[in-house]
C-alpha cells in the first residue's frame, strides 16, 4: 500500500510576518539583506530535515541577528538580547499555531562572525505538521 508524499510547509511564512508584528522595530528577512547602519537585522531561515513521523516533519530554523553600530560593527551584547526574545516569541508563536507542534533551542545563541558585523546565531528545531 502505498501513501501519498507529504511534506512539511515552508515555515518562514508561518513565523515572519508574524515577527514582524511583534517587533516592527527590526527588519526581520529569509536572507541577508544590506542596511545602513544602525539597525536590527534578523534572518530567519528554515531548513526541512528529516521526517519525525509520517505526518511530521522536522525543520531546523537558523536564525542570526544583526545589531549593528552607526560605525558599522556589531553588538554582541544587544544581539544575544534581541535574540532570547526572538526565541521566546517563537515559542509563543508556536503555541497559536497548529502547523508548528513545538520549537526547541538546539543551540544558541553563539558569536559568529570572523570580521564586522559579529552577530548572534541559533538554532532551533521545530516539528511541523506534515501537507
Amino acid at each position: 500500500m502505498s501513501y501519498p508524499l507529504l511534506v512539511a510547509p515552508r515555515i518562514e511564512p508561518l513565523l515572519v510576518p508574524r515577527l514582524r508584528e511583534m517587533y516592527p522595530e527590526y527588519v526581520i528577512a529569509t536572507a541577508q539583506t544590506t542596511l545602513k547602519p544602525p539597525y536590527t537585522l534578523i534572518v530567519l531561515v528554515g531548513e526541512p530535515q528529516g521526517k519525525q513521523h509520517m505526518l511530521s516533519q522536522y525543520v531546523r530554523i537558523r536564525l542570526s541577528v544583526y545589531c549593528v553600530r552607526e560605525d558599522g560593527t556589531g553588538n554582541w551584547q544587544q544581539a544575544q538580547h534581541v535574540s532570547h526574545d526572538i526565541i521566546r516569541a517563537i515559542g509563543s508563536i508556536v503555541q497559536q499555531t497548529l502547523q508548528i507542534f513545538n520549537a526547541e533551542l538546539e543551540s544558541g545563541p553563539i558569536i559568529l562572525g570572523d570580521s564586522e558585523p559579529q552577530f548572534a546565531y541559533s538554532i532551533l528545531l521545530a516539528t511541523v505538521a506534515c501537507e
